[in-house]
């Protein structure tokens, strides 16, 4: 993700490559890998629908910065 988002054009130097922040996680998306997982198991269709509208939420910033 870091070399994706980095400005090549600029020539950064690796460490500063490593050293760009961004708004999720490693930890946030194993977090979201398990809930879309979990979306196999829900019966009911309006609760389906509520859980992947929050996954879509929480996964926006992310979608937003990758532009």
């Amino acid at each position: 993700m870091r070399l994706v988002k980095a400005n090549l054009a600029s020539n950064p130097t690796l460490e500063q490559v490593r050293g760009m922040k961004y708004q999720c996680s490693k930890a946030d998306i194993e977090q979201w890998r398990i809930r879309i997982s979990a979306l196999e198991a829900i019966v009911d269709k309006h609760e389906l629908v509520r859980e992947y509208a929050a996954i879509k939420d929480a996964f926006e910033p992310l979608e937003e910065s990758a532009t």
